[in-house]
């Protein structure tokens, strides 16, 4: 979001609400151009295939580098316009190590030393073979 206005980027710097409720600077007068990354490839079969990083539903096939790019331009212009960047603030999940929940579960199990020899025995048998 790039603003020719120099102080208005100082403004939204500081008070991201300065742009309005429901503005979109790309729609707004005086907005200079938005670079964004494109992922260009040439297909063997002679097409290209050109997707914005990130986007992936924003997908075109064209005959030339120039028209493919053309394509997603309209529709990324599109998209910018009709849609709008908000940030949600996610609680952090506090979960327990799920390997400390089975520490000292066979604590009270009166077979455990039974299975421990068994392991062993079964260890030295296989060592043989």
């Amino acid at each position: 979001m790039i603003r020719s206005d120099s102080n208005f980027c100082l403004k939204l710097r500081h008070n991201p609400s300065a742009m309005g409720q429901n503005t979109n600077p790309l729609t707004e007068k005086g907005v200079s151009n938005m670079k964004y990354p494109i992922i260009l490839k040439s297909k063997s079969n002679g097409y290209y295939e050109a997707e914005p990083l990130g986007i992936p539903e924003l997908r075109f096939v064209g005959n030339s580098e120039a028209d493919t790019l053309q394509k997603l331009m309209l529709a990324l212009k599109e998209w910018f316009t009709s849609s709008k960047i908000v940030q949600i603030n996610i609680p952090e999940i506090q979960e327990s190590n799920p390997w400390l929940k089975a520490c000292g579960r066979s604590s009270d199990d009166p077979d455990f030393d039974d299975f421990i020899k068994e392991i062993k025995y079964m260890r030295t048998e296989n060592m043989k073979q």
